[in-house]
């Protein structure tokens, strides 16, 4: 009777082994890539908040918080073109902790700063150490999946750096209320734990130069560089549509007599909605090489962004402005998952899209500043959307004659 209770009997686990297997999911799976993106979503969306708060307390005027946002993304946008190719070769791992590291130390001496000049020189730096992170970290994320599991991924850091983005905005104001030093401080405990979760977190390494043996064969046909190349170009458009959206955005809401709780919301509504995105993206694979449903949904956004632009009401400003964004979270969905279905260089496409996208925002919100100087501020609306559709039209020339080429050379040139 003895024997057969105690052969019925399972083991119970004990702590330590209930730890150990907490610690190798951890490590081994993907949680502790996607709480760093949404840690660091989270500071870039503090900082965004602070940074020019913290120019003018120095006494900084409107040229100088611009100077400071463009000397952010300029600086990014160059470290990103510098790191994102030798990644791979350096050690991804090993480029993050050292950028996330020195980043960390820069946010606690951000309060001890009292000049401008001196938050500028910060912020290039910030940039600067800011492109050993997203691209290495993409590439991470990206490395040795394919397929379902690729798309998963992919729509699982998408939602974590969108919801990132959102706390960061909206923890921002009241933190800086409180203390003008807190929202530093607390960027810098943030890095601190993204230090820990991928310290102890296993890289799945992918050599330069070696293409990745376990994509399949549909992902490494011809098709895979014609829809490379159209979601690219949709990339630089769509984002900048987001860029001009945001830059004549204060101006309309002081049109309408909307103060800034109304900005806060729209913003944090924005970001909302392309977390939702991103995450409806990441669980359906009908979208994948579906030239026509990445068309609709871009011509879907340009004609919303043109209807911002005639907006009469909060109501349908809010409404519309919401509503750009999912059409264009699918070019940048689609931009990820085909860079990193054919890439050699897992960060070395990662660091290409950064830069696209970057580069879109950016002409975006010149272009979009310069329509609503000189042309009016509900002009910049209409003619981003029509640059939308026109590049809509372009990809559906240029993809289909990407694809009858063949693959053979075309696809040696994905990055």
């Amino acid at each position: 009777m003895m024997s057969r209770t105690n052969r019925n009997t399972a083991p119970v686990p004990t702590m330590s082994k209930a730890f150990e297997l907490f610690y190798q999911n951890w490590r081994l799976g993907p949680w502790a890539l996607m709480l760093s993106a949404f840690l660091s979503a989270a500071v870039t969306g503090i900082l965004y908040v602070a940074l020019p708060w913290r120019v003018k307390f120095l006494g900084g005027g409107p040229a100088a918080v611009g100077a400071v946002g463009g000397l952010y993304m300029g600086v990014y946008l160059l470290s990103v073109l510098l790191v994102g190719p030798r990644a791979d070769k350096w050690g991804v791992k090993r480029v993050i902790l050292a950028g996330t590291g020195l980043t960390t130390i820069i946010y606690l001496l951000t309060p001890l700063l009292n000049s401008v000049w001196q938050i500028m020189c910060a912020t290039s730096l910030m940039g600067l150490l800011l492109g050993m992170l997203w691209p290495p970290l993409m590439g991470w994320v990206t490395s040795g999946h394919t397929g379902k599991n690729l798309n998963r991924r992919v729509g699982l850091f998408n939602t974590s750096w969108t919801t990132g983005n959102i706390v960061g905005f909206l923890a921002g104001g009241p933190i800086l209320t409180w203390r003008q030093w807190a929202p530093f401080i607390l960027c810098a405990f943030m890095s601190v734990v993204v230090l820990i979760c991928l310290g102890i977190a296993r890289s799945r390494r992918t050599l330069a130069g070696k293409p990745n043996e376990s994509a399949k064969p549909a992902e490494r046909d011809h098709k895979l560089h014609s829809f490379l190349i159209a979601s690219r170009l949709g990339l630089l458009t769509g984002w900048a549509g987001l860029g001009a959206l945001r830059t004549p955005l204060l101006e309309l809401l002081k049109e309408m007599n909307l103060g800034p709780n109304f900005n806060s919301l729209l913003a944090g509504a924005i970001s909302f909605s392309m977390a939702i995105a991103f995450f409806l993206w990441g669980r359906t694979q009908r979208w994948h090489f579906g030239l026509w449903m990445l068309a609709c949904a871009q011509l879907g956004s340009a004609v919303l962004l043109c209807l911002v632009g005639l907006a009469q009401g909060p109501l349908m400003l809010f409404i519309f402005a919401v509503l750009v964004m999912p059409g264009s979270t699918l070019t940048y969905a689609s931009h990820i998952y085909y860079s990193a279905a054919g890439s050699r260089s897992k960060a070395s496409a990662m660091a290409i899209h950064e830069f696209t996208l970057g580069a879109g925002f950016a002409l975006g919100s010149f272009g979009g500043g310069y329509i609503a100087e000189f042309a009016g501020i509900r002009w910049a609306y209409p003619v981003m959307g029509a640059i939308m559709a026109a590049s809509v039209i372009v990809q559906l020339i240029i993809q289909p004659m990407l694809a009858r080429k063949g693959g053979g050379s075309a696809l040696q040139s994905v990055s």
